[in-house]
């Protein structure tokens, strides 16, 4: 299945600098209310964030990316991202950006590939579409309907986005450990303790939200964990 997402009608950027990677699956950016020509400028400053809370479920899975982006000069300066999706890590992470090369990056975190951008230093709008096959773990940018030239690549481009599998004692517990178990260790009526976690949320009904699990595998937008993680007030405090 392929996943498209537009941000024409979310987002208008103006004024793309670099800034800080999200630290979960949503999309984030910084923004100033400060260019009435555009519906959010982006200029990398410490400020509010935008976060989408629909689970965008593009790891694994063939997507499509479109951006409308409109920059400043000094956007070329620098390394500017236009979007970014998952967690910061080895094939997690996934982000565009213009660099100051004259480059566009389509990157999965340390696994980029450059393109060359036929819109260097310009302060028009532009069409910038990112596909991603994963049957065949392809990448393809184009700007205003035109297929980019790779100019290079950097990192393992042969693992897909998403990396394959995860390993939950090496990746997940630590979560717990460092965060949870000081109280989910044997008390609130869940442990998260190490070998005991897992089957304490995956597959397993929630106490207080009938017709819920705690982890749904596969779904998180139905898994209570989830919902609190993400601040949804229909699923008390996190």
């Amino acid at each position: 299945m392929r996943h498209f997402l537009s941000l024409t009608t979310i987002f208008l950027f103006v004024g793309l600098q670099a800034q800080t990677f999200p630290k979960n699956e949503h999309i984030q950016a910084y923004y100033q209310f400060n260019n009435q020509s555009s519906a959010y400028y982006f200029d990398g400053n410490d400020g509010s964030m935008i976060i989408v809370n629909e689970a965008l479920a593009l790891g694994n899975r063939s997507h499509t990316i479109s951006l409308q982006v409109k920059a400043v000069a000094n956007t070329y300066t620098k390394s500017s991202h236009l979007f970014s999706h998952g967690i910061r890590s080895t094939n997690n992470g996934l982000h565009t950006r213009i660099q100051s090369d004259g480059n566009l990056h389509y990157a999965f975190w340390s696994n980029d590939i450059g393109y060359k951008n036929i819109s260097q230093n310009s302060t028009q709008w532009h069409n910038y579409v990112f596909t991603y096959d994963h049957t065949t773990n392809t990448r393809k940018a184009y700007i205003d309907g035109i297929v980019l030239e790779e100019s290079y690549k950097s990192g393992d481009t042969s693992i897909p986005y998403g990396g394959g599998e995860i390993n939950y004692e090496s990746e997940i517990q630590p979560i717990w450990n460092n965060n949870c178990t000081s109280c989910h260790g044997t008390s609130g009526n869940l442990d998260l303790s190490q070998s005991n976690s897992y089957s304490n949320l995956v597959n397993v009904a929630s106490q207080g939200y009938s017709g819920f699990l705690r982890v749904k595998p596969n779904d998180w937008m139905n898994s209570v964990l989830y919902q609190k993680i993400v601040g949804n007030s229909s699923f008390g405090e996190n």
